[in-house]
Parts: C-alpha cells; sequence; structure tokens
C-alpha cells in the first residue's frame, strides 16, 4: 500500500495523462511477491512500485509499455520453474498471474475512481479497489469502496486487509487501511522507529507527556505526534483491533499504567521494552490488577527480534521486523512461519 503511487496515480489521471497499474493478482510457489503487489507505469516511462523484481518485473514492464501504446489491457501468466512455458529462467519456481490495466484519462468511469481515490486518501480511513477482470484482460467494472460505504454482505467478505480474487472475477485490492502504530515515548528509539514504520505503512504516531518530545520536528515527514497524560490516553486516542501499540517510555512506572489500559483494548499489536528482570515486575504489577496470564501473553516483549540489535536505530530495525511479521501472520501470508 504505496500511497505515493496512489497519489501519483490520481495526479497523472487529473493532469489527462494515461498510465498502466499492474498488479500481482495471485502466485503458487515459490515467487518474489504475492498477490496485491503493485507497479505503476507512467507516461514519461518511468515506473513506481515493483512486482518482485528480476525477470519477471522485467517482462511484465514490456508489456505494460506496450498496453500504454496500444491504450489496451491485459493478463499476463508467467511460470518460474525450468523448461516450462513462458520460463523466465528463475530459479526460486512457482507462478504468477498479473494484469496490467491502462487506465485512461478519457473514460468517466476512470476518472470518476481517480477522484474518489485523491479524496479517499486524505481521509483517515480504509479504501479498496475492486475491479471487475475479464479474461481478455478487459476490466468492465470498477468501483473505490470506502470503510463507510459497505453496505452489501459480498462486498464486505471482499473487503478484507489482504488482496482478494473472487469466484465471479473481481479482484478486490487494499488501498489504504485503517489502524496507526502507537508509540508510546518519544526517545531516540522511537525517533529512529517512526521513519521506519512510515515507510513500511504502519502509520506512526507518536505519544509522549513531554513537549519536547511530541515536536514535529523530531519526527519530520514521518509521524503524527501526541501531547498527552500516561494515565489517561483515552482522552488523546481510541485504540482500536487495527492498532499497534509500542511502550517504550523513559520509566517503569509510566510503562505499567500504559499496559493496564492498553490491555483493556483490542489492540492487534503490544510490545514492551525493557529487560527481562524489568518484564518479571511489570507482569507481577499486572497480576495485582486483575490482569491473567492470557492477558499478558498478548504483550510481545522483549520488543523486537532477537538479532542482537544494541543501537537505537538496531533495536528499531528489530521492533519493525517482529510488526511486519505480525502483520503478515495477520494477513494469513503463506511465506511465514505460523
Amino acid at each position: 500500500m504505496d500511497e505515493i503511487l496512489w497519489e501519483t496515480l490520481t495526479k497523472e489521471l487529473e493532469s489527462n495523462h494515461p498510465c498502466v497499474l499492474s498488479t500481482v493478482l495471485s502466485q503458487s510457489g515459490s515467487t518474489p511477491r504475492g498477490a496485491g503487489a503493485v507497479m505503476l507505469l507512467l507516461r514519461n516511462g518511468s515506473v513506481l512500485g515493483t512486482v518482485g523484481g528480476g525477470a519477471v518485473e522485467h517482462a511484465v514492464e514490456r508489456q505494460a509499455t506496450e498496453c500504454m501504446d496500444t491504450g489496451t489491457s491485459r493478463l499476463l501468466s508467467y511460470c518460474l520453474a525450468p523448461n516450462e512455458i513462458q520460463d523466465l529462467g528463475m530459479v526460486c519456481g512457482g507462478s504468477v498471474k498479473v494484469h496490467c490495466h491502462y487506465f485512461n484519462p478519457q473514460d468517466p468511469l476512470t476518472r470518476q475512481v481517480g477522484q474518489a481515490i485523491a479524496k479517499g486518501l486524505h481521509r483517515d480511513i480504509s479504501l479498496w479497489l475492486t475491479r471487475r477482470i475479464e479474461n481478455s484482460g478487459a476490466v468492465t467494472e470498477m468501483e473505490l469502496v470506502t470503510a463507510d460505504s459497505i453496505v452489501d454482505e459480498t462486498i464486505k467478505a471482499r473487503c478484507v486487509r489482504h488482496a482478494v480474487m473472487s469466484d465471479d472475477s473481481y479482484f478486490t485490492l487494499p488501498i489504504r487501511l485503517e489502524g496507526h502504530a502507537y508509540i508510546f515515548g518519544g526517545g531516540h528509539i522511537a525517533q529512529k522507529l517512526a521513519p521506519l514504520l512510515h515507510e513500511l505503512a504502519f502509520s506512526p504516531v507518536i505519544y509522549d507527556d513531554r513537549i519536547e518530545f511530541t515536536n514535529p520536528a523530531l519526527f519530520a515527514n514521518t509521524a503524527d505526534t501526541l501531547l498527552g497524560s500516561f494515565t489517561a490516553i483515552d482522552e488523546k486516542i481510541n485504540l482500536k483491533d487495527d492498532d499497534y501499540a509500542v511502550v517504550m517510555t523513559r520509566g517503569h512506572a509510566h510503562d505499567n499504567e500504559l499496559l493496564a489500559q492498553i490491555l483493556r483494548t483490542p489492540v492487534t499489536y503490544i510490545g514492551l521494552i525493557g529487560s527481562r528482570s524489568k518484564i518479571g515486575k511489570t507482569k507481577a504489577q499486572l497480576f495485582e490488577l486483575g490482569f491473567t496470564e492470557d492477558d499478558f501473553n498478548r504483550v510481545h516483549t522483549p520488543i523486537g527480534l532477537a538479532i542482537g540489535a544494541e543501537t537505537p536505530a538496531e533495536i528499531a530495525v528489530s521492533v519493525a521486523a517482529e510488526m511486519i511479521l505480525h502483520r503478515a501472520r495477520q494477513n494469513g501470508s503463506s511465506k511465514v512461519p505460523r
């Protein structure tokens, strides 16, 4: 979900410029990218996004260029195994189906959907692009669906956190999903973590009770910042089931205050920084407040994957990696262990 890619697509259409959106519809076996990966070819030949790199991407880019020249859309299938039809000489094995969609700025429906995407990107709401793709590659139906516009159960079943191809040839692609990564504490690690999470589409928000650590200059172009009390976070935010909570404040007491509040919310991920001795004390204090073993098992602590991280930047990488893994599992990815 690359917001810059979608913003570029809408601006191209507004400027009356055609473009071609290549999307991975399905994959099997071992392939570089899964369903939902997108690449945008502009009229000037520049490209944003990726459908996997290497020989597949080169072939798709060539086909997309032909779509741009002919003003047509098409379906592509590639087999990434030796001695198969359309073999690309790659060693990873598997197959992939890609759709190249020619976006014609002269088409009223295309312009309408482009305008809806442009408007939706400036709202804090989930967006899905749904298209009916015929075997010829032609797109016969297209609509931008927003979280507050879903009234049909069939559409609701398609609008989830990953790309969906239904039996009736509708392909539904998430463009933007609600949910933020709230980082409690704006210190050195948070200052490294926020821009990383921004690049990874986690929509980070810094929350601190000190004005100097909610200074937007510390997190320029990477995160929203909130100044508030650690003892009453519900005065500022409403944590939902698609949010992430990362607790890395300056003190043990603040961590406990935050966890006691966060554990009463449905957030999908809770991470707590700290040593194992600190974690043991935190667990004991939470039990005194009535929380259970199951409650504490929701907390990823010590936070981050065990990669031997020591510096703030390294710790930020380990935390981001753990969040990526959690997100992939939540989205049902077949590429991660359970």
